[in-house]
């Protein structure tokens, strides 16, 4: 069993990585008789390991010309283009704080980008920023903000005890983007020439469903496109699996578990220090996986943490938040994707909603599915994804292809957002984006 003495050892893994690896599904083993209709994006170069190790690569994904050491880049106060960037914040929900975001606006008109992170993302992080710089390169004004299962974003905007139902989450977001807009249209009405969504893994299934929301909304926020990068089709049983690679580690002995996360820990760090070396991420797969579900693990602590904080515990927490959390961060440790769901999300759920749900209706209103109409038509929406994302399985893929047609794009390698580092992701991103100068 995991002995949590390690927690601060996790620390500096987990504070690059939360961005990329949330929503693990089974691999996609075979694709080949089913894809003429795929359009394959070609990446020079990209000598691929696995679907684990090329996830990992998002940790290249960064603010470019910042020669920071790695707790610079983890921290980046005074990087370049960080600097660059006005932390703003807007009232969203009453009596709340304030929610911060990050904009970063162009001298001349130009088309504003509104981007969405990955489950847990703050929007201070490193992958984060990295996307909003390319963006700002290509002329664009940019706004970032945090993932609706931040601390952050719960504490200021999200209207449910606990978030993770996918359609009141969506609910909160498009509030909380149009007090964004609006705020940032007194001051720079002129400088605004359109507004566009992006989004990546979680955020890419946000930004799907923003795009029906605001479709059937009176008052719109004015998006003109939307690209959903890596989105899960089921977020529901992509983060069960989650589950399952954590169980992977509690069959280690204690001994075996330090050496292992000693050694994954310093692998990750020479990546995000050194690049690739030899082409290869110097982390074993097994090994890989178990980290990337501790970091998940331990974003989902965090948010209970908040939830724990303003007394939103909904009677499932025994241990009272206070001084000292020893005793309530052992009672928070154990909770999985699924026994949160199962306990805070359905219960928060049903009370904002005014009635019960059971787990099946909360997944099958929260799966791309239910919106598969409206995706088919909807011209100004693209995607871009990967054909061994750990989020999709050989059936999504063919979904996608039907649903987005055209609009639909697949690197073949890269995992989980692992090719987003390279100059093929980067003019990919921007390109298949409306947004015409």
């Amino acid at each position: 069993m995991y002995n949590y003495r390690y927690r601060s050892l996790f620390q500096c893994f987990m504070l690059a990585l939360l961005t990329a690896f949330i929503f693990l599904t089974p691999s996609l083993a075979c694709f080949a008789k089913d894809h003429a209709t795929v359009q394959i994006i070609k990446v020079k170069g990209y000598n691929t390991q696995d679907e684990v190790r090329d996830s990992i690569r998002f940790a290249l994904c960064r603010v470019s010309k910042s020669n920071l050491s790695f707790w610079g880049r983890e921290y980046p106060i005074n990087a370049g283009f960080y600097n660059k960037g006005d932390i703003c914040s807007v009232s969203v929900v009453e009596d709340r704080p304030k929610l911060l975001y990050k904009l970063w606006m162009q001298e001349k008109s130009a088309p504003l980008v509104i981007v969405l992170p990955g489950i847990g993302s703050h929007f201070q992080g490193m992958g984060l920023n990295a996307i909003a710089q390319v963006y700002y390169d290509a002329g664009c004004s940019v706004v970032i903000i945090s993932s609706a299962m931040n601390w952050e974003f719960y504490m200021a905007a999200s209207r449910s005890k606990a978030p993770g139902y996918i359609p009141t989450d969506v609910e909160d977001i498009y509030n909380a983007l149009s007090k964004i807009v609006a705020e940032i249209k007194k001051d720079n009405v002129d400088k605004i020439k359109s507004v566009h969504l992006v989004g990546y893994s979680l955020g890419g299934l946000h930004t799907l469903f923003l795009a029906e929301r605001e479709a059937r909304s009176k008052k719109k926020i004015g998006f003109k496109s939307y690209l959903s990068i890596h989105p899960p089709v089921d977020p529901y049983s992509s983060m069960f699996i989650m589950d399952k690679f954590f169980e992977r580690g509690t069959g280690w002995s204690e001994k075996e578990m330090r050496l292992k996360i000693e050694r994954s820990v310093a692998g990750y760090l020479q990546l995000v220090d050194d690049g690739l070396s030899d082409d290869k991420v110097k982390i074993l797969k097994d090994e890989g996986e178990v980290l990337i579900a501790y970091a998940y693990r331990s974003s989902l602590r965090e948010l209970l943490l908040s939830i724990c904080k303003v007394g939103n515990d909904m009677g499932f927490i025994k241990e009272k938040y206070g001084f000292t959390k020893g005793a309530l961060y052992k009672e928070l440790n154990p909770y999985s994707f699924a026994k949160y769901a199962d306990s805070f999300v359905k219960k928060a759920a049903a009370m904002r909603l005014g009635n019960d749900l059971s787990m099946k209706d909360m997944a099958s209103n929260s799966n791309l599915h239910t919106i598969s109409e409206f995706l088919k038509t909807a011209d100004n929406i693209s995607l871009i994804h990967s054909l061994d994302d750990f989020l999709i399985n050989k059936k999504d893929v063919i979904w996608f292809s039907r649903v987005f047609g055209e609009r639909a794009y697949f690197f073949r390698n890269g995992g989980h957002l692992g090719e987003l580092y390279t100059a093929e992701a980067k003019v990919s991103i921007v390109k298949h984006l409306d947004l015409k100068f």
